[in-house]
């Protein structure tokens, strides 16, 4: 009975996490593209993650950090043309890239 309260507990949870994940990079992903349009620094500069999570802020509780690194995909016509320290301290301004987007 423990182990299917367990399981039962797990699916629920996964499927919350994997909602909240889905939302959250939909939001980074917009927060980008609206950085891009009305900010002139960006199109000078280029994006980078620091920069979109100063707008979305961290993802939510259960939801690897890692799913930023899905923001700036290819398919979505970014491309990463240099790099620069991050400013986060927890990254100890270990490189990060800079995304321009492409002509479309």
């Amino acid at each position: 009975m423990f182990k299917v309260i367990i399981l039962m507990y797990y699916k629920v949870n996964h499927r919350a996490v994997a909602r909240a994940r889905a939302h959250y990079l939909q939001d980074a992903r917009n927060a980008a593209d609206w950085l891009w349009d009305h900010r002139p620094s960006a199109r000078a500069n280029g994006l980078s993650i620091d920069d979109v999570r100063r707008v979305v802020g961290d993802p939510p509780f259960g939801v690897d950090p890692r799913v930023n690194g899905a923001v700036f995909t290819a398919g979505r016509g970014w491309k990463a043309m240099k790099y620069a320290a991050s400013c986060r301290t927890v990254c100890h301004n270990r490189p990060v890239a800079r995304f321009y987007k492409l002509a479309s």
